[in-house]
């Protein structure tokens, strides 16, 4: 059987608008201004100019990601060129690309992850926390989509990252149910793994001081421990595309069951037409009289 599908975790129009930037001798001489629609309702914006180029990002949950020190993580990633947008901004981030980089692929890459680097920002730095035992046992919050939540709790040397997954179809419920009990069942036979546990209700014991949560949402829980934080930004860049790599692959099930489907119902049509018996039809000699054999 062939592997999953693994999402992407960056965006291929930016990668390419940052690396033709970087790449170009002499320069883009050509302006201009492009609009992209992201995962989780996020929006980027890439301006050019003869003098410039930028890179804005807006999600509707930087404020949490923001309190919780996500900037932190980025600056360290992105340094002086990144910066925050004035409040009046629809953007909450601006990335500025430079003339010239050393390695034009990895910047261009680094400016194509923002979007996602601003999601794990509060993660990557908790769980540095956590490696160092000076993590704090408090549940950290981000509604990173209408109706659907990730948290992080540590525990001693451990992390938990639990997603609430909201199924609008009642379809993509049973499916999504399917696919999450079978990350709970291979997990236990891969020992480098971190566990995963699945609940509809009532939510995880994790959460029970927190209101206000769906119990017709899926709850799905990854326990992280020091083996998989050496290189935490890579394992949280997979875990924030759980949501969407469940949604995309149950969108694929069910787009291979139609055809499956479509293609038996040609199968069956073709059958019962050769089932219909064959019409005896009069024959005539040529000058008229019916011809019997």
């Amino acid at each position: 059987m062939a592997p999953n599908l693994l999402l992407e975790s960056y965006n291929r129009i930016v990668y390419a608008r940052v690396l033709e930037k970087l790449t170009t001798e002499g320069g883009i001489k050509k302006g201009l201004k492009e609009k992209l629609a992201d995962f989780n309702q996020s929006i980027w914006f890439i301006e050019r100019t003869k003098e410039k180029m930028t890179i804005s990002v807006a999600t509707p949950c930087w404020n949490q990601l923001k309190e919780n020190r996500a900037m932190e993580f980025l600056q360290k990633v992105y340094g002086a060129d990144l910066v925050e947008a004035d409040s009046n901004s629809e953007y909450n981030l601006i990335l500025t690309i430079p003339e010239k980089h050393d390695k034009p692929e990895e910047f261009a890459m680094s400016a194509a992850k923002l979007l996602t680097n601003m999601l794990i920002g509060p993660a990557v730095v908790l769980a540095d926390e956590v490696k160092n035992n000076k993590a704090a046992e408090k549940l950290i919050q981000i509604d990173y989509r209408p109706g659907e939540s990730y948290w992080l709790k540590p525990n001693g040397d451990r992390l938990t990252v639990i997603f609430s997954i909201k199924f609008d179809d009642r379809d993509d419920a049973v499916f999504g149910r399917v696919f999450i009990n079978e990350f709970s069942k291979s997990a236990p036979g891969c020992p480098s793994c971190d566990v995963v546990t699945r609940k509809n209700s009532p939510p995880p014991s994790e959460l029970k001081t927190v209101e206000g949560l769906a119990e017709d949402n899926c709850y799905i829980s990854f326990l992280l421990e020091k083996r998989h934080l050496n290189n935490p930004q890579k394992t949280l860049e997979i875990l924030m595309s759980c949501r969407n790599y469940i949604n995309f692959h149950i969108k694929c099930s069910k787009a291979f069951l139609h055809i499956r489907m479509r293609n038996k119902v040609s199968h069956l049509q073709l059958v019962l037409n050769r089932a219909k018996p064959e019409r005896e039809v009069e024959k005539k000699t040529a000058s008229g009289r019916t011809f019997k054999k």
